[in-house]
């Protein structure tokens, strides 16, 4: 059974231990997978200052948003994106823009949903919207971050992203075809899906979570559209191993091919 993660090291000793640990994982991956995304040598950095904000988050409780994995995650992956602008798409309860602004005190944020019955928090210096990203005229530059997590095609969110400007990108949810079940609403077709070679024009998709059947048909020009503008990727590895919190929910640092 996934852990929560209301339940935090008190003894200095394991709470370094845990730092360490969390450090470690994240100078790993900067040397590795997300060298394309951020310097390694600022890990250790960002893990602390995550750390140093966590116990002081509004919304204490965020059951169907970013737990403590996924928020560190985020957060370690907007402080070294070093970003001066964020656009995000799915605010939710404000979780994931109070982080955003932590992690990136100077940046200019925008955070956009479609409804704002959710919401909780407003941080401070976050313009708040209550429509879909469309609906904003926006234009990025190689110092602006979009983080989608509003469970729409992420073909189709990378295709508007880039036709904006924007090639420094942040998924959620990214689940392969065979997990569609593990997350509601999935963004089909997924970033694993859009780099599958085994899946086909009009290939039916179906599924079942919590007792309701889905389904969905691929659509490969779609697929092809949003391939060809992808240049890397990385899926955060699970966090679950160091932390003994629940699972993360794949979240996936991608950059577009510019002009």
């Amino acid at each position: 059974m996934p852990r929560k993660d209301t339940g935090f090291p008190t003894d200095p000793a394991m709470i370094r231990r845990q730092r360490d640990l969390l450090a470690g994982h994240f100078q790993t991956l900067f040397a590795g997978p997300l060298a394309f995304w951020g310097p390694a040598g600022q890990a250790a950095d960002a893990v602390d200052a995550f750390l140093a904000v966590w116990p002081n988050r509004p919304i204490p409780d965020n059951t169907g948003g970013s737990g403590f994995n996924d928020s560190l995650s985020i957060f370690v992956l907007a402080r070294l994106s070093g970003a001066r602008r964020v656009i995000e798409s799915g605010t939710h309860r404000g979780h994931s823009a109070w982080l955003f602004r932590q992690a990136l005190p100077g940046a200019m944020i925008d955070s956009f949903d479609v409804n704002h019955g959710n919401l909780q928090y407003r941080a401070e210096g976050v313009r708040f919207h209550e429509r879909d990203w469309n609906a904003a005229d926006l234009t990025g530059d190689a110092d602006s971050l979009v983080f989608f997590d509003d469970h729409m095609s992420h073909a189709r969110r990378l295709i508007e992203a880039r036709e904006r400007g924007f090639t420094r990108i942040l998924l959620d949810d990214n689940v392969p075809a065979h997990a569609l079940f593990a997350t509601g609403t999935p963004p089909f077709p997924t970033l694993e899906m859009i780099v599958d070679d085994g899946l086909k024009d009009g290939q039916r998709f179906t599924w079942q979570r919590n007792g309701k059947p889905f389904e969905a048909t691929l659509d490969g020009d779609l697929v092809r559209r949003a391939r060809e503008i992808l240049d890397r990727y990385a899926v955060l590895p699970d966090l679950a191993d160091v932390t003994l919190y629940g699972p993360q929910s794949r979240l996936t640092a991608v950059t577009l091919k510019s002009d």
